[in-house]
């Protein structure tokens, strides 16, 4: 067992055992009743306690007086005189403490949600790479491998991306795994100044995580058969809704324009579309040299639109697109 986790079993009986303690008493910490201190240990459990009075200050371990002076509150629970600590938990001071420290654990790289978990893995083992070739804890990330990454991308679609780096990355920071870094207007790098040990202690937990979701298998339930969501675009407003749930596009972009041909009609909406016949309709033209030249603007705008349905929707599969071709999934017709 980690000391993080023995931590949070002795804070959470805490919390539990103050429940039980009448105004100006002290907290009776019991030994041994289904709490999980007794897992801990005994000099374990008293280290906590010392630590949260002494650098914490959110607690008073009562000190009992003999002949011989104070002496820790174990001697009587290892001679079975008594099942239970004494201490005096200082209310507000401890609570507001608590608060601090759930935000903190919840904040903690396993315990982030699946798409926040997703993204900060990503970054991570971006990271791991780039770290390999320049050995140093001070370098530059870069955001894509080339220029061409993002060639036919709108500039909201690479907005996108860099304000997700600069989400990660003020998230690694908080929690120690970067120092510090710099990032220009406009730009898609940053300079970046590790903490490489604490980075090599999350990279290693990130990936123990993403295995144990791996192999959690999911719970099958018998759920009745779905209500059906309809896509629908609104030209005028440029407000794409999925059901009860709604995104508002740029109504003369690329890809708003998409939207807008797929879900224009029922022929429409059922269609599988081949990208010049996507850039033709869009473009309004038929001269094929023109066509070929804003072919590189037809995967971008799927993928755009798909990320960014998804980020403000939570649904991520209203399209059904590759290289070549796009249609509206059938689910939401």
């Amino acid at each position: 067992m980690t000391y993080e986790e023995k931590l949070n079993i002795v804070v959470e009986a805490i919390r539990e055992a103050k429940k039980f303690t009448r105004k100006d008493n002290l907290t009776k910490l019991y030994i041994g009743n289904g709490n999980g201190l007794s897992r801990v240990g005994l000099d374990a459990v008293y280290d906590i306690l010392l630590q949260l009075q002494d650098d914490e200050k959110v607690i008073k371990v009562d000190k009992k007086k003999t002949s011989n002076g104070s002496f820790d509150q174990t001697v009587d629970i290892q001679n079975g005189i008594k099942n239970f600590f004494l201490i005096d938990v200082l209310d507000d001071t401890f609570e507001d403490w608590y608060i601090r420290y759930q935000l903190k654990q919840k904040g903690k790289v396993e315990n982030l949600s699946e798409a926040n978990f997703k993204e900060v893995y990503f970054v991570l083992c971006q990271i791991e790479d780039q770290l390999q070739l320049n050995q140093i804890e001070k370098f530059n990330f870069s955001f894509v491998n080339s220029v061409h990454d993002i060639q036919g991308y709108e500039s909201e679609d690479v907005d996108e991306l860099t304000n997700g780096y600069i989400r990660v990355f003020d998230y690694l920071k908080k929690i120690g795994v970067v120092k510090d870094y710099a990032h220009g207007v406009m730009s898609l790098d940053a300079d970046i100044t590790l903490d490489i040990a604490r980075f090599l202690e999350v990279l290693e937990t990130a990936k123990k995580t993403k295995l144990s979701r791996e192999q959690v298998e999911p719970v099958k339930l018998v759920t009745p058969d779905p209500v059906k969501v309809q896509a629908t675009y609104d030209t005028k407003k440029g407000l794409l809704s999925i059901g009860t749930k709604t995104v508002k596009l740029n109504k003369d972009s690329f890809r708003a324009k998409l939207i807008e041909l797929l879900l224009k009609d029922e022929k429409n909406r059922k269609n599988e579309w081949s990208w010049d016949e996507v850039i033709e309709a869009i473009e309004d033209t038929k001269d094929a040299e023109l066509t070929k030249e804003s072919k590189n603007k037809f995967y971008p705008a799927c993928d755009g639109l798909t990320k960014h349905i998804a980020s403000k929707t939570g649904i991520n599969d209203l399209l059904i697109f590759n290289k070549s071709t796009v249609q509206i999934n059938s689910k939401y017709l």
